[in-house]
């Protein structure tokens, strides 16, 4: 699924008296607690959550127990009658079992950081509360997570996460459930939660003012938004049907995409019949707002690993729009500057569809000249992998297209690679939650990639790369880059590698999800957000775009 993101633009008045600010002021959120206050409340919730056998086994609906305590919490008196409240929310889940002795647990990749139990200021006896719950170790499925166990690896479910899709403007307590929520599931759940530009608790204060602050739907909707996007993940998005509903449901007949700094039409709906409209020809505005400006306007709540996925994802989203009718400027081929008012109209398959840059994209795979063979993984399955295996080993040069989703996951392709590597290559690692230790994530084995057929292939490989190049896409062409004589030719890939959680909810019905299983080079290198790394970095040009070049 791709990202689903929202353009908020939010006009301030003037205010001409000193009564009409004060009225105002008295209308926004407003929340008794201190945001370290409600920091404290979400982190206890959350490693009772994931580590106490009462919620662990199902005997309480924890969101129920949070939903109630936060009004109080709010209003309570002072810092110890809320910490008195927090007290209370423990000792209410019975006594703890005796804990067992922790696990020496090999290979750590990360583990949580939980010094705030010292650090919050809480009584003594609180701290050793926490302390001794954090202690507690419940393997296999939980109330709220669930795990798809495969080879040593394990895919994080989140489970029983009501969506309260009726609460469309949710109240502060409903506010608040949607960041513990989804900071509480990053932080005990998510493999790469130490790439976030500042540090994950940093965040939580952050996430909380905003809450608080959140004055109607589309500034919920938006603080939901910047949340995913915290964590620069490409598998990340934020949506809803009501989210479609703001950013529009109709499109205008056209497509584009980033090339460097300018947005391209690359596909023009041949149901439009006027002739002012061209591939590529650069959009300018729209409604006379600047793409420049729309695009940084969106940046804040766009889920990327990098700058070149945010341009990927808002390319997608410019021909949309809520209004029927919309005026929009282009720069023409030959300098000339199109000013065009067009209907947009409800989307319909042909939206989000695929296009291609160059009609070869949409072959399998052909012979470029008789020595040298193009591979298209998007269009490859193992019946063509057949026919082409016997004709390796005559070849001067094979590339590989990998700027498309690989359509039957990389196996074909493998097979392929077996029959030309000189030897065993080893292909990556992995990272995995450890069973019954939230927040722990553990190096496992990768692949290795087998010569079937070593010494007989003596040509060249080409990778082919983008911003297309994503998830199994990178994968394979990690896998490719152990091939003897490999390039990898071309611009940054998405950065998000690894199997992706099912989708889970925020309140208002809102879905995210995200990477769970985290990959490396086998020397632990990093590829979440750094891509696989071109060797020839090429960049497609305007000029080579105009002119059909596949640069």
């Amino acid at each position: 699924m791709r990202s689903l993101k929202i353009y908020l633009i939010l006009l301030l008045s003037v205010l001409a008296h000193q009564n009409t600010i004060a009225r105002m002021a008295d209308d926004m959120p407003k929340s008794g607690a201190t945001a370290k206050e409600w920091a404290s409340l979400g982190k206890v919730w959350g490693l009772i959550k994931y580590h106490h056998p009462a919620i662990t086994k199902g005997k309480m609906n924890w969101d129920s127990v949070l939903l109630k305590t936060i009004p109080v919490y709010d209003q309570a008196a002072d810092k110890k009658t809320r910490e008195q409240l927090i007290m209370k929310m423990v000792q209410d889940l019975g006594p703890l079992p005796p804990s067992t002795p922790d696990s020496v647990i090999a290979n750590i990749r990360n583990k949580p950081d939980l010094s705030w139990i010292k650090n919050s200021g809480f009584s003594a006896g609180l701290a050793s509360g926490l302390e001794n719950i954090s202690k507690q170790h419940t393997p296999g499925k939980q109330r709220y997570v669930d795990f798809m166990k495969d080879s040593g690896l394990a895919i994080s479910l989140f489970i029983n996460e009501n969506p309260y899709p009726e609460v469309t403007y949710p109240s502060l307590e409903y506010r608040l459930l949607a960041v513990f929520r989804y900071w509480n599931i990053v932080e005990y759940w998510y493999p790469y939660k130490d790439l976030t530009k500042e540090k994950w608790s940093v965040n939580l204060d952050k996430f909380i003012a905003d809450a608080i602050s959140a004055k109607d739907e589309p500034a919920y909707f938006k603080l939901v938004q910047n949340m995913v996007a915290t964590i620069r993940d490409s598998h990340g998005y934020a949506a809803s049907r009501r989210s479609q509903q703001l950013i529009g449901y109709n499109t205008m007949p056209f497509s584009v995409k980033f090339i460097g700094q300018q947005a391209v039409v690359n596909w023009v709906d041949t149901a439009y019949k006027g002739t002012d409209l061209k591939k590529g020809d650069v959009l300018q505005n729209i409604n006379g707002l600047a793409v420049e400006t729309i695009l940084d306007n969106y940046r804040p709540y766009v889920s990327a690993s990098n700058e070149a996925v945010v341009k990927r994802e808002v390319a997608r989203l410019l021909p949309r729009s809520p209004d029927s009718v919309v005026r929009i400027s282009l720069l023409s081929a030959n300098g000339n500057t199109k000013e065009l008012t067009l209907k947009a109209k409800q989307m319909d398959a042909r939206f989000g569809a695929k296009v291609y840059d160059f009609a070869h994209q949409r072959d399998s795979s052909f012979f470029i000249k008789e020595d040298i063979l193009y591979i298209n993984p998007g269009k490859f399955f193992d019946e063509q992998a057949k026919l082409v295996i016997p004709k390796l080993p005559g070849l001067k040069g094979i590339i590989f297209d990998t700027r498309q989703y690989p359509a039957r996951g990389a196996g074909s392709i493998v097979n392929v690679l077996e029959q030309i590597m000189e030897k065993p290559g080893k292909m990556n690692l992995f990272s995995t939650v450890v069973d019954g230790y939230p927040g722990y994530f553990k190096f496992a084995d990768g692949y290795t990639i087998e010569a079937k057929n070593p010494g007989t292939f003596k040509g060249m490989v080409a990778i082919l790369v983008n911003e297309e190049t994503q998830s199994t896409a990178e994968f394979t062409a990690m896998a490719l880059k152990l091939a003897p004589n490999a390039r990898v030719i071309g611009s940054t890939t998405a950065g998000a590698d690894g199997n992706v959680t099912t989708p889970f909810n925020f309140p208002g019905g809102i879905r995210t999800t995200f990477t769970t299983i985290g990959v490396f080079y086998p020397d632990k290198g990093q590829t979440q957000q750094i891509g696989i790394v071109p060797d020839v970095r090429v960049e497609q040009t305007l000029e080579g775009y105009r002119n059909g070049r596949d640069e």
